[in-house]
């Protein structure tokens, strides 16, 4: 459990800001696959609408390549090479989750990412040294890219759904519970064949998918293994691997026509082990710098070292041997700093925090030149969020320090002008995994990030995601504060006023007023003259919104 010693150090701290250039045009990406892809049919247009509502701009789903792929426990391939390029070798049914998310987002105006991830089927992988690593185990890239091919071709927005069967199975039915996280289980329907074919392909057009990436958290073994060789630890497995993966990949969403669209790669974890095993996770900076086929002093691998990476020895044609890690539209990121607020260093220096997100910059921009490449990465957030106590009694902080680092975030991000993309993971806290007894922290496994409760109660994150403040925390008196604050639903520039009332005073005085950016962004920097709390009032369409209200102390200089 964190102490409340530490939260309440925590907010003596003043806020630490970048020195850098905002970015007001930052998009806001929205996380929640057990809502979203295994949510019920009758549930998932008011959970996007609430999206929406939020304030967000795209959601972020996860494709499982298991979920859709036929037959994905048997080890044998259930089409001939090659076949798994064509959309018709997947079931209608299994579709049916992925076409009604793209429908359904399109009608309420939210964009889609589509995250095209394990787990695989089992006859995509070689045999594991283990059961537990089956659909994880060096996924094959062959495979991988027809699976991408299928997606892309799908989702391409010409391609016509399948005609409505006349006993439809259900999205979500008894076969198939609401998963735990990473794998989630088989689907009922049958896969297709001679003796059991789809419907033909005369519904309504699909809509078309523009934003893709490619894996998710490729450094983690929950989503790829090993992460380290299993004949010798010291040579990173991963990066290597999925470098293979992404190479396919590309190839399929380019000869669909998706080459053109937002393609991000990496999605990785934003820290590892120090450790190295076949599931010991790998830090993020030496994963960039193994993907680029370099060292720790960012020199090209040579002779066997590189041979046992797949790596051209001297990095002699790496640039034209694998394109997508020069033309990709983005590096895709989670910097989740969960057991710390959003501005504590870590001081491990492969780790990525959000925090520490100059490391990574700076790493990218390292390697590609390197190579050659003029490259200068956007970085994309499509994870992020922080988890609550109550529930999780071990890794969990306060709602209302939630709310605030979440808003915190919010600034060091809006201050990072390359970073492309925001993100909350998770509008409801995942269910606990039930077959641990609650005094394990094993009963608190999954992610209670939620800006409301598993039961449906908001937390105050539930505000401040959609409208929020973020103020230094303490300051001396006569000195400018910054004062930060957003309406995220904003699509035009609106009045923001900033309004402090003193420590036991129940009048708001107003300390300011300001237009906002056109996607509802502000920065103000009020004079400190008492302690008290400050909050922001938006003149938003259909009525006023306010903020949290957030403490600051004044100290006499």
């Amino acid at each position: 459990m964190i102490r409340r010693a530490v939260a309440l150090a925590v907010l003596a701290v003043a806020s630490t800001v970048p020195s850098a250039h905002a970015s007001p045009t930052q998009e806001s990406i929205f996380m929640d696959d057990p809502e979203i892809v295994f949510s019920a049919p009758d549930r998932l247009e008011a959970t996007l609408t609430e999206i929406k509502a939020l304030g967000a701009d795209r959601i972020r789903v996860s494709v499982f390549w298991h979920l859709l792929a036929p037959a994905p426990n048997h080890q044998t391939r259930p089409f001939p090479a090659g076949a798994g390029a064509d959309p018709r070798s997947y079931a209608a049914a299994k579709w049916d989750r992925f076409d009604a998310i793209v429908t359904t987002a399109e009608r309420v105006g939210l964009e889609v990412l589509f995250n095209v991830t394990t787990p695989a089927p089992y006859w995509a992988t070689p045999k594991p040294p283990r059961e537990d690593l089956e659909h994880t185990f060096r996924p094959r890239a062959a495979e991988f890219g027809d699976f991408v091919t299928a997606l892309g071709t799908r989702y391409s927005g010409t391609f016509r759904d399948e005609a409505i069967a006349e006993d439809p199975n259900p999205l979500l039915g008894p076969c198939e519970a609401t998963p735990n996280f990473p794998v989630p289980p088989p689907l009922c329907p049958d896969d297709p064949g001679p003796d059991n074919p789809n419907p033909p392909n005369t519904g309504p057009v699909l809509p078309r998918v523009d934003a893709w990436s490619i894996w998710n958290e490729p450094n983690m073994p929950g989503w790829l293994t090993p992460q380290s060789h299993e004949d010798d630890l010291s040579l990173p497995a991963s990066p290597h691997i999925y470098r293979r993966l992404l190479d396919r990949g590309y190839e399929g969403l380019a000869r669909t026509g998706h080459g053109s669209d937002t393609i991000l790669i990496a999605e990785t974890a934003p820290r590892g082990e120090r450790e190295r095993s076949v599931t010991q996770s790998i830090k993020p900076l030496l994963f960039v710098r193994e993907l680029y086929c370099l060292d720790a002093q960012f020199r090209h691998f040579t002779g066997r070292a590189a041979e046992r990476r797949n790596c051209p020895d001297g990095g002699r044609g790496f640039q034209n041997a694998h394109p997508v890690l020069f033309n990709a539209t983005g590096f895709a990121h989670h910097p989740y700093a969960l057991e710390r607020p959003p501005a504590a260093n870590d001081p491990a220096r492969d780790n990525a925090p959000l925090s520490n997100i100059g490391r990574l910059l700076r790493t990218l921009d390292r390697a590609v030149s390197r190579h050659g490449s003029p490259k200068r990465f956007k970085v994309w957030f499509t994870e992020y969020g922080y988890q609550t106590d109550p529930p999780d009694p071990y890794v969990g902080w306060p709602w209302k320090l939630q709310a605030r680092f979440l808003s915190h975030a919010e600034l060091l991000a809006y201050r990072r002008s390359r970073v492309r993309s925001t993100a909350q993971f998770l509008l409801y806290d995942d269910s606990p995994l039930r077959d641990y007894p609650e005094s394990s922290p094993r009963y608190w496994g999954t992610f209670q990030t939620g800006l409301r409760t598993a039961n449906g109660k908001r937390k105050p994150a539930y505000r401040a995601y959609s409208r929020g403040i973020h103020v230094d925390r303490s300051a001396r008196r006569g000195e400018r504060l910054l004062v930060f604050a957003y309406y995220r639903p904003a699509t035009a520039p609106l009045e923001a006023t900033v309004q402090f009332r003193p420590t036991g005073e129940k009048r708001w005085q107003t300390v300011g007023s300001k237009l906002t950016d056109a996607h509802g962004h502000v920065i103000m920097h009020p004079e400190a003259r008492r302690s008290g709390e400050y909050r922001a009032r938006f003149s938003a369409p259909g009525g006023t919104a306010r903020t949290l209200a957030t403490p600051v102390r004044v100290r006499r200089g």
